[in-house]
């Protein structure tokens, strides 16, 4: 379910908000939202997360090897919010790229995970050929790497609160029938970088996500510098997500 879904559900915006913890680890499968407890909404997952992948994904596309699929999903878990090197994950998980890749496109058909490539006006130092990967759930993420820590222990809030805006978003222009195109932004000097592009009608409008910062990285303010028909950034963070996502 999306955030809007259940707003509009009878949750509220104040239910959505005192939440959000629990959407950023546990996510919003109707059956994990029903759960009484934590441990029943771990096992919920972790019962989704292996019925789903292993019966669908293996059995409808003839993959045998449940093994290998999920050392690229757990790679691709661990690396949300950053750009995927398809030759890298090859490497970690040692086999050649074109099976991560066919691996990949038959996770993305199964509508766990989605991509945007890097957006590029063709300067010389802007990434062009690297992509960031999404979990279309949080808690299947979570589930994926068996890590359901949340926002008051040490794990890093950044690429939870990054998948669930992305995913939100997405959900939200769908909902709007908003016929945008999304990509990221970076230079590969490490001196800039956007985490999401939304290009619509010749305009680019530039967000960054940040679980408790109001205030744009100092590089990021480069690509207002780099591209006029640009919108000023705006920081989505969990006092004002609610306007970016319903």
């Amino acid at each position: 379910m999306s955030i809007k879904e259940i707003i509009d559900n009878g949750g509220g915006n104040r239910a959505i908000i005192d939440t959000l913890p629990s959407r950023l680890i546990y996510g919003a499968y109707p059956e994990v939202l029903k759960a009484e407890n934590e441990q029943d909404a771990r096992n919920t997952l972790l019962s989704l997360a292996s019925s789903y992948l292993y019966r669908d994904v293996l059995r409808f596309n003839d993959i045998k090897n449940s093994d290998l699929l999920t050392s690229i999903l757990r790679a691709l878990a661990y690396q949300v919010g950053n750009e995927v090197s398809f030759n890298e994950i090859a490497e970690t998980v040692k086999v050649d790229q074109k099976t991560v890749i066919k691996y990949i496109e038959l996770l993305e058909q199964a509508f766990i995970i989605f991509r945007i490539g890097s957006y590029s006006g063709n300067l010389r130092n802007e990434i062009k050929k690297k992509k960031k990967f999404y979990f279309y759930d949080n808690g299947i993420l979570n589930a994926v790497i068996n890590d359901f820590n949340g926002p008051n222990s040490l794990r890093d809030m950044g690429g939870l609160w990054e998948n669930l805006m992305m995913v939100e978003r997405r959900k939200h222009n769908q909902d709007h029938v908003r016929h945008v195109l999304s990509y990221f932004w970076k230079l590969d000097n490490q001196r800039g970088e956007i985490d999401l592009i939304e290009e619509a009608n010749a305009r680019l409008s530039p967000f960054e996500f940040k679980w408790s910062k109001d205030k744009p990285t100092a590089g990021a303010y480069s690509f207002l510098d780099l591209y006029s028909n640009s919108d000023d950034i705006k920081v989505v963070n969990r006092d004002s997500f609610l306007d970016f996502v319903v």
